[in-house]
């Protein structure tokens, strides 16, 4: 079966209580909507037709956001932000998002059964600048290859094309960019040395499904994942969408460890390699998950020099750092020896980082 239908509506809830909590600082929409349909069988049921390994919860809410933007005359979309600026995010009447979901039930099973989550937060290169600039400066003279595994549309591979702001009053890259970076720097004590970017590097992105971003139809799904009353966020992703269109990134088409190794393997052995991935793991599976890592201790044995950071909150990083948040942790192989530290903690969306490390 590749959905989850075969599922009891009490575990179905349990995904949306879970949510409820994950969302509960950022989107009061989503929370409250989350608290009451964990207890719905009716829209519990229609959850679960998403598609097997995919999130029911952000699935259910980005079908319901995609139509919405598709078609605002609904009385539900008074209620988004992102879609009437004067929407009230503290008074989400229930009725209204079940009527919805009743009346679009055939559409909202056709979305959940094809469409993916593949959230495109541009803000996350909050953290991946900083890191990716102290990677290239110890090795100045040698090319810098970034890939991105579960790159979805390739918004983080223009990084070096955003610009930045940080709590602390540090600010660097293109003061023009129409693309923001803003994130609060829990630790003070950070500071950064990034007045300039790498000139000799090059990004790749990986994905099981590349989001073409010349279809309109994929950009406004893009655009349906974002949590309807983050409005920063909607503006950011839009104007990181217009942007990435004119750099055309490259982003392969590749969803298994042989692919992975066939990428690999067109990168010039004088490079340094980062691989690097952010929020992806949650979709694989336990032996998915140790198969990748296998093949990246392999890769640590084969190449001189190897990086690998891996920003995620499953349990497996959580556990390690007994934390509750998302730990950025980068793993460096030098002459087959390999080096693994916590280089932060943050949030989902980079609202905050917290350093734990000096760069």
């Amino acid at each position: 079966m590749n959905n989850y239908t075969h599922l009891t509506i009490n575990s179905i809830g349990d995904w949306f209580r879970f949510f409820a909590n994950e969302c509960q600082a950022s989107s009061n929409i989503y929370f409250q909507l989350s608290s009451k349909i964990a207890d719905n069988e009716k829209l519990c049921k229609l959850a679960a037709h998403a598609r097997k390994g995919q999130p029911m919860p952000n699935l259910l809410f980005a079908a319901v956001h995609y139509l919405l933007l598709q078609n605002s005359t609904h009385q539900l979309a008074q209620y988004y932000p992102s879609i009437y600026k004067n929407g009230s995010p503290k008074a989400v009447p229930f009725s209204v998002f079940q009527n919805f979901c009743e009346q679009h039930e055939t559409e909202i099973k056709h979305l959940l059964a094809t469409k993916s989550v593949q959230t495109n937060a541009p803000n996350r290169c909050a953290y991946l600048m900083p890191i990716f600039v102290h990677i290239a400066k110890q090795h100045p003279d040698k090319e810098l290859v970034l890939l991105d595994i579960g790159a979805s549309a390739g918004l983080n591979l223009q990084w070096n094309s955003y610009h930045y702001e940080y709590s602390n009053g540090q600010k660097f890259g293109d003061a023009a960019s129409g693309v923001k970076i803003k994130t609060k720097i829990r630790n003070n004590s950070a500071d950064f040395n990034c007045q300039s970017f790498p000139k000799k590097v090059t990004s790749i992105g990986i994905d099981k499904n590349p989001v073409n971003l010349y279809q309109e139809e994929t950009s406004l799904w893009l655009k349906a994942l974002i949590w309807p009353d983050e409005t920063e966020r909607f503006k950011r992703l839009s104007a990181a969408i217009e942007l990435t269109k004119k750099q055309d990134p490259e982003i392969i088409k590749a969803a298994t460890i042989d692919e992975y190794d066939y990428v690999v393997n067109m990168v010039p052995k004088n490079a340094i390699l980062c691989i690097y991935h952010t929020h992806a793991l949650y979709q694989f599976t336990s032996e998915e998950k140790a198969a990748f890592w296998q093949w990246i201790d392999k890769l640590g044995q084969q190449r001189n020099e190897l990086y690998y950071l891996a920003v995620e909150g499953i349990k497996e990083m959580r556990n390690r750092y007994e934390t509750d948040d998302i730990v950025i942790e980068l793993n460096s192989y030098r002459n087959r020896n390999k080096k693994q530290q916590l280089l932060a903690l943050t949030d989902g969306h980079a609202k905050w980082v917290d350093w734990k490390r000096v760069l």
